[in-house]
């Protein structure tokens, strides 16, 4: 996979895929366009935070889509020290009438909106705060909290507070500390609505990607169900009005994190409520698909919100107008229900001798007693078995396993060989020091067995990495960079994967009609370029390839002695 360089997008110059001045970048090429929004066409990707993006090509590229860097991270303050500082810099600021008024609009009640922090920044007085804060905190401490930064002129170096002019979110995490804040932006213009403040502009920490919990403010909210939204003052001012505690994911499709958080908060049931557009937008559709899913996986019950879209948008804008929210049980593809369809027993249980399962909390062994059955617990991770493929390069074959996992909310997909997959030594390599293979006398076969019987009838994938002529299934073909080509023309459903130094070997789909007949000729025409007795063996010797092996021959000289070995 090749290397580039990257610029993002904005408003004078927004994606090629969706058209807009944000969530996207391009390769300074201009040959590749990386778009949150639109997947059409694209390939998936998932960056650090777990939120989906997909690569689009949109020029002339190279033959893969190129490596997507990382943005090289500052260290973030601990939870604690941000708590701290942004606290400081809450106390400091105050809360303009214009931003109070929309709040209390919002449904907000005044003690509410002083117990939860929301303030005003302004477009000036930044070096005011910073300098507020450095009288309290060691300056090295300030510059690992996002928003605090250094800046040059040519009076010299100060520190100063970042972030957009508009009304200030606090994002809290379930201690109640504000690990970062959201800026509701002043400006009516085209760009982003919220920005987070944020130092990775100066080459300073991020504020990583959040989950908020609401402070409950004297509320006493009962956590049999949790509602899941995305916004932060959107989570706020629903909890609020409803009575249901709601958490926002920091993004529409960075739903992943609150996985983690629900597993803290055990409730049991889970409420959906993205904004009511996913019928027409297919990002927040997808969006609320696999969050459902995740969370059913997850073993709770889960429910979708919806209301008038005609009237509200967004759930706090359907509680502030008093309408009624509409609850559905979410149509999800839960696994531990969904009949195998080889029929043979699900992703999730087995039965027999040796009846696994696998649960929210890993792998378990259903071990048959005297006294009945006793549940064993063999992982704390979920692994199955997603795709069987083989690598033939026309010399050996060789076999490895697509796998997929879950631990914690999150869903991995890599590559073991066989031989590793059978030593179960492939665990932490892939999933971290949090995945446990838990010990025992043949727990540890027992984990690896319940893997593949869970993992069902798993496709298998023949790949092959050599071009030339190959006996398959269906006869003798030849083998090129973009597939297969037959005596019938091109072969359907061979996968070819050649390694980099042959990647220009792809031939055309064979031709037919007139084209057959030129192309056929145009082959001929190599009698004109030497003497016959070169281009005529020459030309002989490829017509000859298609039909079958060559025997062993020993060509005689007129004397009828040997010259040249039999090959």
């Amino acid at each position: 996979m090749s290397a580039g360089k990257w610029r993002n997008v904005h408003r004078s110059d927004p994606c090629a895929i969706c058209g807009k001045g944000d969530w996207g970048s391009r390769t300074v090429d201009g040959g590749w366009a990386l778009c949150r929004r639109v997947e059409a066409g694209g390939e998936r990707r998932l960056d650090r935070a777990g939120s989906e993006y997909w690569l689009h090509l949109v020029g002339d590229a190279p033959k893969g889509p190129p490596q997507v860097p990382e943005e090289p991270r500052s260290a973030r303050a601990p939870a604690d020290d941000l708590d701290r500082v942004y606290g400081a810099a809450i106390r400091h600021l105050g809360l303009a009438d214009r931003h109070r008024e929309e709040l209390l609009r919002r449904g907000m009640d005044p003690t509410a909106i002083e117990n939860r922090g929301y303030r005003s920044l302004l477009q000036r007085g930044r070096a005011e705060i910073a300098r507020e804060l450095l009288a309290r905190f060691p300056q090295d401490l300030l510059l690992s909290v996002p928003g605090l930064q250094i800046h040059s002129t040519q009076s010299g170096r100060y520190l100063s507070f970042g972030g957009p002019a508009g009304l200030v979110v606090p994002v809290r995490d379930l201690a109640g500390r504000v690990v970062a804040l959201k800026v509701r932006r002043d400006a009516q213009d085209d760009g982003p609505k919220y920005l987070y403040i944020s130092s990775t502009a100066c080459g300073g920490p991020g504020p990583g990607a959040p989950v908020h919990i609401p402070l409950q403010s004297g509320q006493r909210i009962p956590r049999d169900a949790v509602r899941v939204t995305e916004g932060e003052l959107k989570a706020d001012v629903a909890t609020q009005l409803s009575g249901i505690l709601t958490i926002s994911a920091p993004g529409v499709s960075a739903w992943r994190g609150v996985i983690p958080v629900l597993a803290e908060l055990a409730p049991k049931v889970v409420h959906l409520a993205f904004d009511v557009d996913a019928a027409t937008n297919p990002l927040v559709a997808r969006a609320t698909e696999a969050t459902a899913e995740a969370v059913a996986l997850e073993g709770y019950d889960v429910v979708l919100e919806s209301w008038d879209s005609l009237l509200a948008k967004g759930v706090d804008d359907a509680l502030v107008a008093g309408l009624p929210i509409q609850l559905a049980p979410a149509q999800v593809r839960r696994l531990e229900s969904r009949p195998h369809p080889s029929g043979r027993p699900d992703k999730h249980q087995s039965s027999g001798p040796h009846a696994y399962r696998a649960t929210p909390g890993g792998l378990v062994w259903e071990r048959q007693t005297q006294n009945g059955p006793v549940t064993v617990q063999l992982t704390n991770f979920r692994a199955f078995i997603a795709t069987d493929v083989l690598d033939d390069d026309g010399a050996e074959v060789r076999r490895r396993f697509e796998m997929e996992a879950r631990l914690n909310g999150w869903c991995r997909r890599f590559t073991v060989t066989a031989d590793a997959f059978a030593a179960m030594s492939w665990v932490t390599e892939h999933l971290g020091a949090r995945a446990i293979v838990y010990p025992g006398l043949g727990l540890r076969d027992h984990a690896r067995a319940a893997m593949q019987v869970l993992s069902g009838d798993v496709p298998e994938r023949h790949i092959y990495s050599h071009t030339g002529w190959r006996q398959l299934p269906d006869g003798w073909a030849y083998l090129h960079g973009k597939g297969a080509i037959g005596a019938g023309g091109s072969v359907t459903g061979v996968e070819v994967a050649l390694p980099d130094a042959l990647a220009g070997v792809a031939l055309p789909d064979p031709p037919s009609g007139a084209e057959l007949r030129a192309a056929i000729r145009a082959s001929l025409r190599i009698i004109d370029v030497a003497p016959d007795h070169i281009t005529f063996p020459l030309l002989g010797a490829a017509y000859r390839a298609v039909f079958g092996e060559v025997d062993d021959f020993a060509p005689t000289s007129a004397a009828g002695d040997v010259d040249v070995k039999p090959v």
